[in-house]
């Protein structure tokens, strides 16, 4: 499937302001723009402006003051190739363009503070009243991730869930009833992940 261009800017946020004005990243692709604030900031006064009645922003000049913040358009321009790498993988991973709330969700997970799988399942565990609750979901959780060290939110599928079947009752020989538990607190711990913004997977819903 062919997938539209990403175009993508940089606009200040206040150009007009006297004090250093946050940059943000302008996203264009299939009639949809997306402004998405970085943690670059700049006083307007160093800033290239295009000739517009708008003052649309572009560049920033190469100034001293500049300078002495580092290389803030080496930074920029990491930043786009960044977007554009995870719009493209997004694309090919699931074969159709990501909607506005979906790349704001991609862009989110590249640059803040990332929770990962295993530490949103312990976010979870820790807040379990019970203390014999809480050793369970533990338990279940080293369990998982002695055999899947490195899994992602976005690896948590029905494939995964079939081969988590596989592995409980034909590798390691569990009850039915044991797997059963693994399984749920797995997909219990998706949810509170999803509660809480650290991933927008919702496949887990698909899998009884």
């Amino acid at each position: 499937m062919e997938h539209s261009e990403l175009t993508i800017r940089f606009n200040l946020r206040n150009p007009k302001s006297e004090h250093p004005s946050r940059i943000h990243m302008i996203l264009r692709w299939g009639g949809v723009r997306l402004v998405y604030p970085t943690k670059e900031k700049i006083l307007p006064d160093h800033w290239q402006f295009e000739a517009t009645k708008r003052k649309v922003a572009q560049y920033p000049r190469p100034t001293v003051e500049v300078a002495g913040n580092g290389n803030i358009i080496d930074d920029l321009d990491k930043i786009k190739v960044s977007a554009r790498k995870l719009y493209k993988d997004f694309c090919h991973q699931y074969d159709r363009e990501p909607t506005i709330v979906e790349m704001r969700d991609t862009l989110n997970l590249k640059y803040v503070p990332k929770v990962t799988f295993y530490m949103s399942f312990a976010e979870m565990a820790d807040k379990k009243e019970n203390d014999r609750t809480a050793d369970q979901y533990r338990h279940s959780m080293d369990v998982f991730k002695g055999k899947w060290s490195n899994l992602r939110f976005v690896g948590v599928n029905e494939d995964f869930f079939e081969e988590v079947k596989k592995y409980f009752l034909e590798e390691k020989g569990y009850a039915r009833n044991t797997a059963h538990k693994h399984i749920r607190r797995l997909r219990e711990a998706m949810k509170y992940a999803n509660v809480r913004g650290y991933t927008n997977n919702i496949k887990y819903q698909g899998f009884k």
